[in-house]
Formats: C-alpha cells, sequence, structure tokens
C-alpha cells in the first residue's frame, strides 16, 4: 500500500523537485503536490482532507503554514493527518510555535534529499503505532475505540463524557509528551490563550478530576505536571496491559507489584544521500 502524501508550497521549483524524486518511490508514496495554500484550506474547512501525511512550508502568502497546521489540528474530520512542517525560517520561536500546535515534525532547510523520506517513514511508523487500522488506539491495557468515542481499560469501559473524551484522547494521542494547558483548552474548547495572559484552568481542573475518579485505582492514568500541564502515562498503561487477562477487571489487581515497561523511542534520522534542497 502506497501512502498518500501532500505537499504544500507556493515554490514551483520545490514542488518539481518534490515530484522528481518521489516518483522514485513510487512503490511507497503517492504524491500530491499544491502551490496555493488557499484551495488546502478550502479543503480543510469542508473536512475532505484524506491524506496519510501532509507536509507545509511555514512561508507562504495568503495562508501561512502555520494557520494550516492550525486548522487541521482543530477539525474534528483531519485532526489525526500527521504533518511535518518545512521552514527556512531562523526563528526558534517558530519550530516553538508549530510544535505546540500540533506538528509532527519541524524540518529545517537546507536538508538533504533522503532525509525527507526518513521523516515521513518516522513519523508514519510513529502515527501507525498510536492508531491501528481499526481505527483504534491502543497503549496497554487502554483501548479508545475513535469511531465510538469510548475509551476503556482491559474491555471495561471507563464511561466518559464527551468533553472528558475529548481531554482523554489528546493526552494519549501525545502521550509521550507533557499537553500544556492552553493547548488542551485550545483542542477541547477552542479557546485562544494570550501568550501573556493567565491560564484559567478550573474548568480543565474540573473535568481531569472527574476522568481520575472514573478511572478508579488507575487514576495515575493522568499525570499532573504543576504549573505546565498534562500527560499521559504510558508506563502505567503499558504494565496494566502486560499483566491484566482479559476476563478480569482492573480493581481486582495490585498496581504496586507490577513492572514497569519502558518504551524505546527512536529519535534520530540519518540522512544517507547527498542531494539537497536549499
Amino acid at each position: 500500500m502506497a501512502y498518500k502524501i501532500l505537499i504544500v508550497d507556493d515554490d514551483y521549483q520545490i514542488l518539481d523537485l518534490a515530484r522528481t524524486v518521489f516518483s522514485l518511490k513510487n512503490d511507497e508514496f503517492r504524491l500530491t503536490t499544491e502551490h496555493d495554500p488557499r484551495r488546502v484550506k478550502r479543503e480543510i474547512e469542508l473536512g475532505r482532507l484524506d491524506h496519510d501525511l501532509i507536509m507545509l512550508d511555514i512561508a507562504m502568502p495568503h495562508v501561512s503554514g502555520k494557520e494550516l497546521l492550525e486548522m487541521i489540528k482543530t477539525n474534528p474530520r483531519c485532526r489525526r493527518i500527521p504533518v511535518v512542517i518545512v521552514t527556512g525560517s531562523e526563528r526558534p520561536e517558530d519550530a516553538e510555535e508549530c510544535l505546540e500546535a500540533g506538528a509532527d515534525y519541524f524540518l529545517e532547510k537546507p536538508f538533504r534529499v533522503e532525509t525527507i523520506f526518513a521523516v515521513i517513514r518516522t513519523v508514519l511508523r510513529k502515527t501507525n503505532a498510536i492508531v491501528g487500522i481499526a481505527g483504534k488506539i491502543e497503549i496497554g491495557a487502554v483501548t479508545i475505540d475513535l469511531n465510538a468515542r469510548e475509551a476503556a481499560i482491559a474491555g471495561r469501559p471507563i464511561g466518559l463524557t464527551v468533553t472528558e473524551f475529548d481531554i482523554f484522547l489528546l493526552l494519549a494521542e501525545r502521550r509521550d509528551q507533557v499537553v500544556e494547558h492552553k493547548i488542551i483548552l485550545d483542542r477541547v474548547w477552542n479557546l485562544r490563550i494570550p501568550r501573556n495572559e493567565k491560564i484559567p484552568t478550573r474548568r480543565l481542573q474540573t473535568h481531569t478530576d472527574n476522568i481520575r475518579r472514573k478511572l478508579g485505582s488507575n487514576s495515575g492514568l493522568i499525570q499532573t505536571k504543576e504549573g505546565i500541564g498534562l500527560k499521559f502515562n504510558i508506563e502505567l498503561a503499558e504494565s496494566l496491559g502486560y499483566h491484566i487477562p482479559q476476563n478480569k477487571l482492573v480493581e481486582n489487581l495490585p498496581n504496586k507489584d507490577l513492572p514497569i515497561l519502558q518504551p524505546e523511542l527512536k529519535n534520530s534520522i540519518n540522512a544517507v544521500s547527498k542531494t539537497a534542497i536549499n
């Protein structure tokens, strides 16, 4: 199966080069290119994006790559499509802002052609490891059904409300990082908080407390990083998944005796081609 890749860049030379190099990988990737970000914006608004991965140039006229990224990650129909931001900008804030907005990778120019494929493969592996072909996220004993919008532990439904599910899902999707309070408020309630303004966390705290209450003895699945945000406890979820038989209830197992499984993450990408894109 070839993965569908969309590259959005207003530079025709970049798109021509992309089409040339991707033509050598037809068995692995099926490329679509677009030079006008306004067309992509329209497709996002209509919920018609169905690509496996999107690469966005950050500096484009009319609609920037960052604006498209924010639209993608706040649209329920396409928020789970991984996005790679490509830029020649030297502003360190760009990387921080885009990653906070939900970008899966931030690629700075110049870079080698083969690096593109390495980045795409890495992001797709990570995405496919989280979301299975059946539309479910499985992390140890925790299962999140994206179609039914239900979460369960060892097959037992947690019973989350719509808002609680959105929070739980967001934390699971970003399970390898601390999700800041302002990001949760933005994704769940579409509430944008200016940089220097105090973040109102009371509403979020109430829903978090409700989720933990429903998790019972496994309330530690949601960790609080004081003054920063929340984090999904991967180790606890995986240790439960390692020890819980399918016909047992979560509450019947002693968590204190369960070993912690440490997942190994690959953080480096090796470039092997001498061809560069500037």
